[in-house]
């Protein structure tokens, strides 16, 4: 269902554009907050830097936003830009596919699985979105990635999946934080 929201402000990269924009997600990705201020934000974006097996595979990370508007724009304009492919990449192609995908997104037009999907068709080398969600869908919810992350961050055991207590929230916001395994 298509919805009336206002347009999100992306930035396509061009060639012209490239350096300044490129500095800008740099800036962007330095004000990485402490666990405990992550856990105030409401909106999650999971990825890893698709980097080659050869060299110790991709790394991988959860950044923390205010809004969805928010994360979507990162997305958008700045994942791209700090999570570099080979030699051949071609920027402006694929950040407009991004853009128009994320648009989309936010207009109604797609689930956050099919921009999932979308964005990840076009971004194979330079990075892959595991997951997009909330704060609560990542701690309590039952899509396969929230479940395999608190899996893995507590062990084997059958109760691994489960949703969080209200005492686990920091611990898991700390590993995360640190880059996790999953």
């Amino acid at each position: 269902m298509k919805t009336n929201k206002p347009r999100l402000k992306l930035k396509p990269v061009t060639p012209s554009s490239f350096e300044g924009q490129m500095e800008e997600a740099e800036s962007y990705f330095t004000s990485e907050p402490s666990p405990y201020e992550a856990g105030r934000k409401t909106h999650a974006l999971a990825y890893f830097n698709d980097a080659p097996g050869g060299i110790g595979g991709g790394t991988k990370c959860v950044v923390w936003f205010n809004t969805q508007e928010e994360l979507l724009e990162v997305l958008a304009n700045y994942l791209l830009l700090t999570n570099p492919g080979p030699y051949s990449t071609d920027y402006p192609v694929i950040s407009r596919k991004i853009c128009e995908a994320v648009e989309n997104h936010h207009q109604g037009d797609s689930s956050a699985c099919s921009l999932v999907d979308r964005v990840n068709s076009v971004t194979r080398g330079c990075f892959q979105v595991e997951w997009i969600g909330t704060r609560d869908g990542l701690f309590n919810g039952m899509e396969e990635f929230p479940r395999n992350l608190r899996k893995s961050w507590r062990g084997a055991g059958c109760e691994g999946e489960a949703p969080l207590g209200s005492d686990e929230f920091e611990p898991l916001l700390e590993y995360l934080s640190c880059g996790y395994m999953c």
